[in-house]
C-alpha cells in the first residue's frame, strides 16, 4: 500500500469547517452495509504537547475524530466518555483520520504502509463484512498510531489479498513501491486531484524522487509544524550512487540561510527497485517556526541515470516539544522490514562495532584469566 497522504493537506479546511459547523461539505452516510462501513477504535494515553492545557480537565486525548477524503469532504464523530469512537464512512473512498480536542488539531492517524514506501495516513474504505477496528490508539506528538493496521481490512482491487500484503493493491500494473507522488505532498498521483503534474509521463532514462518526508508543505499550508529533529528522507526509483550524495548535491536550507549539515544514510529496497536517502542532523536541530527547503540536484543512480532535480519545503514547529518524532520511529520500522541498510557510514553500525570490540576485549580478558588459572595449577 503506497497511497500515502498527509492529514495536514486538508486539515486546515477540516478544522475551519469543524469550528463553524459547515456540515454541508460532509459525506452523507447511511446505515446500509452496501454503501458504508464503520471504523472503530479507542484512544489511550497521550504525550502530545498540544494537549497540555487540556489534560487537567479532559479524560481523553481528543473529543472528536474527523475523516477527510481526497476531495476534502469530511465526516465527524464524537469521542465517547470511555475514549472510544465509531465512525460510519462511505465505501470506495480514501480518507485520512485526524483527532481534535476543543477545536484544536491533536494528531493524524499514521500506520505502516506494508511495502517499500514510507508510513502512510491514507486509509481506503473498501467493502467488508466487519468494521475496521483500529484497536487501542496511542498519541505521541502529532502522530496517532493504531494497535491494528487498518490496511488488513482493505482489499482495493478485490483480488482476495489485503492492501497490506498486496504489492499492487489498485491493479494498475504499477507496483505500489514504484507509485509516484510528483508534487511530494503525500498523495500519490493516482489519487491526487489537486496536482498539476499527475499526467506527466516518467522518462525511463532518468531517475525520480518518488516521495519525501517531511511532506511538501510551506508555512501558509501547515497546520502543525515539523519536529525540530525530524529526519529528511527521499525515496528514489533506483539504487542510488552513494558517492553522488554530498551536502552540495542534497542541500537542506532555511529561509534565513542556515544550512543543515546532513549525515547521510542509505538503504535499498529488497527488490532493488528503490532507495532511501536519509539526512540525519542529530547535532543541529531545525530553527522553530521556520521554512526549510531540501534541494536534490546532481544525484545519480548506480546504473548511470541522472536523477531529476527536485525540491520541497516544510515549516517547523513553534516550540521544541522534546517528544521526538513518532512518525520517524514508524518509518524506521518500515525501513527495517523492507530495506537493506547499506550506508557507508552508520552510527548504529558503529555502536554495534563498539559492542563487538567490547566483547572481544572481554574474551581476551577471559583467556588471560584462564592462562593465569593454568599457571596456578602447574
Amino acid at each position: 500500500m503506497n497511497t500515502t497522504t498527509s492529514i495536514s493537506k486538508y486539515l486546515l479546511l477540516v478544522i475551519t469547517c469543524f469550528s463553524f459547523a459547515c456540515s454541508g461539505s460532509n459525506i452523507t452516510t447511511t446505515s446500509s452495509s452496501n454503501t458504508s462501513r464503520s471504523i472503530t477504535g479507542i484512544l489511550t494515553t497521550s504525550t502530545s504537547a498540544s494537549l497540555n492545557k487540556y489534560l487537567s480537565t479532559e479524560t481523553c486525548s481528543a473529543d472528536s475524530v474527523i475523516a477527510t477524503d481526497t476531495q476534502a469532504n469530511t465526516t465527524t464523530a464524537p469521542i465517547a466518555e470511555d475514549c472510544s469512537f465509531n465512525l460510519d464512512l462511505t465505501i470506495n473512498k480514501n480518507v485520512s483520520l485526524g483527532f481534535v480536542q476543543n477545536e484544536t488539531f491533536v494528531a493524524a492517524l499514521t500506520f505502516n504502509s506494508g511495502n517499500a514506501g514510507l508510513s502512510t495516513s491514507t486509509l481506503p474504505i473498501t467493502t467488508g463484512s466487519t468494521p475496521i477496528n483500529l484497536g487501542a490508539i496511542s498519541i505521541t506528538g502529532q502522530t496517532a498510531i493504531p494497535t491494528t493496521n487498518p490496511l488488513i481490512f482493505a482489499d482495493s482491487d478485490g483480488d482476495g489479498l489485503t492492501d497490506y500484503e498486496d504489492s499492487d493493491d489498485d491493479a494498475d500494473g504499477i507496483a505500489d513501491n514504484n507509485e509516484r507522488d510528483c508534487d511530494l505532498d503525500g498523495v500519490i498521483d493516482d489519487m491526487d486531484e489537486d496536482s498539476s503534474c499527475t499526467n506527466e509521463t516518467m522518462d525511463t532514462n532518468i531517475g525520480y524522487v518518488l516521495e519525501v518526508k517531511p511532506r511538501n508543505k510551506a508555512d501558509d499550508e501547515a497546520v502543525e509544524g515539523v519536529d525540530l529533529n525530524k529526519k529528511v528522507r527521499a525515496r528514489i526509483n533506483c539504487v542510488i550512487d552513494q558517492s553522488s550524495v554530498t551536502n552540495e548535491t542534497y542541500i537542506v536550507l532555511s529561509d534565513d540561510g542556515e544550512t543543515i549539515a546532513c549525515e547521510f544514510q542509505f538503504s535499498t529496497s529488497d527488490d532493488n527497485e528503490s532507495s532511501q536517502i536519509k539526512c540525519r542532523h542529530d547535532n543541529q536541530d531545525f530553527t522553530p517556526s521556520t521554512n526549510y527547503t531540501a534541494t536534490i540536484s546532481g544525484l545519480s543512480c548506480e546504473d548511470g541515470r541522472q536523477i531529476e532535480a527536485t525540491s520541497w519545503t516544510w515549516f517547523t514547529e513553534e516550540n521544541d516539544d522534546d517528544e521526538g518524532d513518532a512518525e520517524d520511529d514508524l518509518d524506521e520500522i518500515d525501513e527495517d522490514s523492507t530495506f537493506t541498510n547499506n550506508s557507508d557510514s552508520d552510527s548504529d553500525d558503529d555502536e554495534d562495532n563498539d559492542e563487538d570490540d567490547d566483547n572481544d576485549s572481554n574474551d581476551e580478558e577471559d583467556n588471560d584469566n584462564n592462562s593465569d588459572d593454568e599457571e596456578e595449577e602447574e
